[in-house]
């Protein structure tokens, strides 16, 4: 065999056309073999145990991230609400010693068998202690003597438009579901509750809530409570993705007086009037404006002013009327027992007409126990 200088293989061998590396024995070739074979058998095999190696030891723990502790706090201190042995909404604990906070709405009666059922805690029988019908908002207290029950603390944060906030609550009989919403307007506004027949404060948020949330806690990205779900905006009774938030500050409030709310009812419920239709319209003189009073409750304040549907709200206490809210806020800034003075329009009428309530108190249905404070009712 002849080499170059510039050849690789200058300075080696061959045997039988095997290059070997001068000084080694002819006889290693048997060797040379076996060291191949192993190299070829070693190196997928590494290159194996390299690809499965992290799959064959144990995989580290994870840190749960933001959003699964804010669930496991919930969890362990949300629960579902029964009244008279059916499930009707959700709530949460907001006091170590039992204190829970829930929808108002859920209950008809003083009396009602009432119980919370907690995933850590079981089954536990509570009483009815105070409502706020004004903004949907109920306490219940349970009725064990002992025990340290886990809470959600409040956002000490005001609500911004944009925000994402969380709710948790128990859909459709489904305990324990986490939701996402927005807030849609950070501002409080009124909805009429057809069933209540009376109108809540709250706020709007951009959010798809369902039948069994009402009571639930709305969440901040910390955890912290800034409201409760109360109810939906729905068209012709189907939810449309706006649910109704009762903001933190009157929640705080029925959680430091722990007696009902006094809030005042005049006792109707009134439309836009640019909701009527034409025909409606027509009954009133052009460029009209004011609220047409859509229904009066029965024995009401408005009823026994002799106000009727069908009439319109032109002013109150004097001043002119053009939306829902404006009036609500003249009625809120009173007390059961006071007076508002109202301006309607009848149609056919000459003149306008001067009407005066006297107010009710919306929690008046919860009379047996309606003004005593918790600590009386122990």
């Amino acid at each position: 065999m002849k080499c170059n200088p510039s050849d690789p293989c200058l300075g080696a061998g061959t045997h039988g056309g095997i290059p070997f590396l001068p000084g080694t024995s002819r006889t290693s070739r048997p060797t040379a073999k076996m060291a191949s074979a192993a190299e070829l058998f070693v190196f997928p095999v590494c290159l194996l145990m390299v690809v499965l190696w992290p799959n064959a030891l144990p995989a580290a723990p994870r840190s749960p991230s933001a959003t699964e502790k804010i669930y496991q706090r919930c969890q362990a201190a949300c629960v579902e609400v029964l009244v008279n042995g059916h499930h009707s909404g959700s709530g949460w604990f907001a006091q170590a010693d039992g204190l829970v906070v829930t929808a108002a709405h859920l209950f008809e009666r003083r009396d009602d068998t009432i119980e919370v059922v907690s995933p850590g805690l079981g089954r536990l029988a509570c009483s009815l202690r105070a409502v706020d019908r004004g903004h949907d908002i109920a306490l219940l207290k349970t009725k064990t003597l002992t025990g340290d029950f886990p809470v959600l603390t409040f956002s000490s944060t005001p609500l911004r438009v944009g925000d994402e906030i969380l709710q948790f609550g128990a859909p459709l009989f489904r305990a324990g579901v986490l939701q996402p919403g927005r807030v849609a307007q950070p501002d409080p506004s009124f909805e009429f509750y057809p069933d209540r027949k009376g109108y809540v404060e709250v706020l709007h948020v951009a959010g798809m809530m369902q039948a069994g949330t009402s009571g639930g806690p709305w969440l901040d990205g910390a955890g912290n409570v800034v409201g409760l779900q109360s109810g939906v905006m729905s068209l012709e009774g189907k939810p449309i993705g706006i649910a109704f938030l009762v903001p933190a500050t009157p929640i705080r409030g029925l959680l430091k007086t722990l007696c009902d709310a006094a809030t005042p009812d005049a006792g109707f419920w009134v439309d836009q009037l640019w909701e009527r239709d034409a025909e409606f319209l027509r009954k009133f003189p052009t460029g009209t404006e004011g609220l047409a009073v859509s229904g009066v409750r029965q024995d009401g304040p408005a009823a026994r002013a002799g106000i009727e549907p069908g009439e319109v709200v032109i002013a109150a206490e004097g001043r002119k009327i053009l939306r829902i809210q404006a009036l609500l806020e003249i009625i809120r800034a009173k007390r059961p027992g006071e007076r508002l003075q109202l301006t309607l329009l009848r149609a056919g009428a000459a003149e306008p007409l001067q009407r005066t309530l006297t107010l009710d108190r919306a929690e008046a249905d919860m009379a047996p126990l309606a003004s005593k404070p918790i600590e009386e009712q122990r």
